[in-house]
């Protein structure tokens, strides 16, 4: 989960280096790289916050029912075992 909210969400969203997912916005919008730059900034921010408290209380509540199973894998992948906190 932490992987994919701020892995692929949060940094794929607001990348300054490489600059993918700001320059199809710019070119789908016809306007410079940097205007979406700095109009994103609030709209990240506010993006991660907001899914990263859902999901955290999201997961305690699944973690309260026992609906969110924690695994534990070998190197080889073929035993998985169950992790009891």
């Amino acid at each position: 989960m932490a992987m994919n909210l701020f892995g692929h969400g949060i940094a794929l969203s607001s990348d300054f280096v490489i600059q993918g997912a700001p320059k199809l916005t710019a070119d789908a919008a016809g306007i410079p790289v940097s205007e979406v730059m700095s109009a994103s900034i609030p709209l990240v921010m506010t993006m991660g916050v907001v899914t990263t408290v859902v999901a955290y209380f999201l997961l305690r509540r699944d973690m309260k029912r026992g609906s969110a199973e924690l695994y534990a894998t070998n190197d080889t992948n073929e035993d998985v075992e169950r992790v009891i906190p």
